[in-house]
This record gives structure tokens, C-alpha cells and sequence, in this order.
């Protein structure tokens, strides 16, 4: 059995719906202990949208560390920035508009289960492994 630290990278391949596009691949930590409990924190009972949207921004600020697959209008590779050791609020909001945004906001919150296993993420809608989605087991990055 495979055991993650917090100093990990989990590599997550996430497809769009293009035929012969190539997936995009994110980079994600096992979040702590500490961070779990801020993050499930945040979110209260009765929640309303807003609320739900940040605490989807929170998720996603403190476990993805690496993103590659993705450019730029002008052709360059798209880099993440970080203010600390999050994500910046302009990549979050980049990364909210992404054609695939639904099966990368699903797979960040998983970690709040734990580290993803292949075949773990689920598709809230329909209840099955959701398609596009590779858990890479052994990666490192």
C-alpha cells in the first residue's frame, strides 16, 4: 500500500471533450491535517453559492502546486503564480474558466478525502468513475 507525505505530487491527467487532445496534466499535494480543518471549516450548513465558490477556491489554492498542458492565447505555456504557498487569485480564477473546470474542481476536493486512488473520482451527476480523469499511482514531480 502506498503511503503519501504532504511534500508529494499526485499527478491527475484530466481530458477535455476535443478527440486527440492531449490531457491536461495537474499536479496536486496531500493536504494536512491542519489544512483539512481549515478548509472543512469554512464551510457551514445552509451554505450559500458564494460561500461554496470560496470554499472551492480554498480547496484548490492549497492543493495544486504544478499545471502543464495548458497555453496561452500568444502560444506560451501557461504557469501557475503564487502569493505564498498558494495559488494567486488570478490563476484561480483562470483556472475556474477552463473547459474542464467541473472534472477539476471534483478532483481537488477528493483530496480532501485523501489522496485519489484510479477509478475514486466520481462523477456526482451519474455516480460512476468519472471519464478523462487518470490518477497517475507512483507519480513524483
Amino acid at each position: 500500500m502506498l503511503i503519501r507525505s504532504k511534500n508529494d505530487r499526485v499527478l491527475v491527467e484530466i481530458s477535455g471533450s476535443t478527440e486527440g487532445e492531449k490531457p491536461v496534466q495537474f499536479f496536486f499535494k496531500p493536504l494536512t491535517v491542519g489544512e483539512k480543518t481549515e478548509i472543512t471549516g469554512r464551510l457551514k450548513p445552509g451554505s450559500d453559492m458564494g460561500e461554496m465558490l470560496e470554499f472551492t477556491r480554498l480547496v484548490i489554492s492549497k492543493t495544486l502546486k504544478d499545471v502543464k498542458g495548458l497555453e496561452r492565447p500568444d502560444g506560451s505555456s501557461y504557469r501557475l503564480e503564487f502569493e505564498g504557498d498558494a495559488i494567486s487569485h488570478d490563476c484561480l480564477d483562470d483556472l475556474m474558466n477552463l473547459e474542464i473546470n467541473e472534472k477539476f474542481i471534483t478532483v481537488a476536493g477528493m483530496f480532501l478525502r485523501g489522496v485519489p486512488s484510479e477509478g475514486s473520482i466520481i462523477n456526482p451527476k451519474t455516480g460512476t468513475p468519472l471519464e478523462g480523469v487518470v490518477v497517475k499511482k507512483n507519480s513524483v514531480a
